[in-house]
């Protein structure tokens, strides 16, 4: 064990920025492989920061159960192959790889699918190996990482059903003809919806996987006053992003970009008062924001 102990300290001493780079570097390679080169750069994004959201939920949650260091985010960025499984064992299968949301049919469905891990589901079969590899996978770094063997076991199963429910079961849409539970008027296409949904969800959860930094952040501020400057700026970023690019936004479009817009205007405060974690993660965010803004889907 303190062989095993020892691989895991030497894995957490690569620099986080560099594992959180081969992670996201392993999803544009998945993206391409299901997608292909035709489809719109929106897709390649909302792609990208569904996936990264799902990483930085299961950090959040083994952080938070196991009492997990910051570092240990390098071990959980090295697991980015997994997404390449599906399409490994649809190529393998002599099947088409078609992967969807999980639709809202009904409450035994949905269940049936998470304890099953898709492995029977019509579109999504795809999935199971690489789902059965994230559950053993994540339970393996939680008990190397922390020796907690069956706390890490339910960590992982936790982690994995809630986030299958949370992030794979198709909650909201702006497309009338895409079935979820929740269909919304809005002045987005469809995928720049997704895209600033889930950047929306990753800034979340990054602040909770970070909350120390986001407290440090916090204390800086002497007067809490500056709080409701920023606050007042994100919704300034928020209308003008729409008006610039001549979206016909809604009242739900302002709500689902307010975080990436807060989170342009935190970037400045965050790096003078030396988050840099935090500033990166909203870097990032607000790159894929514009991104989808610049560059909008055709339909």
């Amino acid at each position: 064990m303190n062989l095993i102990s020892r691989a895991v300290e030497k894995i957490n001493k690569i620099p986080q920025i560099y594992a959180f780079l081969f992670f996201e570097v392993m999803i544009a390679v998945r993206v391409y492989a299901e997608f292909g080169k035709e489809n719109p750069l929106t897709i390649a994004v909302f792609q990208l920061f569904w996936f990264t959201s799902v990483l930085m939920y299961f950090f959040a949650l083994f952080k938070w159960i196991l009492k997990l260091r910051d570092e240990d985010l390098t071990f959980f960025a090295l697991g980015g192959f997994l997404p390449m499984i599906p399409v490994v064992y649809a190529r393998f299968a002599g099947r088409e790889l078609t992967l969807n949301f999980v639709e809202p049919t009904s409450l035994l469905s949905v269940l049936k699918n998470i304890f099953t891990l898709e492995a029977a589901h019509s579109y999504n079969w795809a999935l199971f190996p690489e789902l059965l590899a994230l559950l053993l996978l994540s339970f393996a770094a939680g008990w190397l990482i922390s020796g907690k063997a069956l706390k890490s076991a339910f960590t992982a199963f936790l982690a994995t059903a809630s986030s299958f429910f949370m992030l794979g079961f198709s909650w909201i849409t702006v497309d009338p003809e895409h079935p979820a539970m929740f269909v919304l008027r809005s002045g987005l296409k469809n995928h720049q919806n997704y895209t600033l949904y889930y950047i929306s969800v990753f800034i979340i959860f990054s602040c909770i996987a970070f909350k120390d930094h986001l407290f440090d952040f916090i204390k800086c501020f002497k007067r809490k006053q500056l709080f409701a400057v920023l606050f007042l700026l994100g919704v300034l970023v928020d209308f003008a992003a729409f008006l610039c690019f001549g979206i016909d936004f809604t009242a739900y479009d302002l709500v689902v970009n307010f975080l990436p817009a807060l989170a342009l205007v935190s970037m400045i405060p965050l790096i003078k008062s030396k988050s840099y974690k935090l500033a990166f993660l909203f870097g990032w965010g607000v790159l894929g924001s514009l991104t989808i803004l610049f560059f909008p889907p055709p339909h």
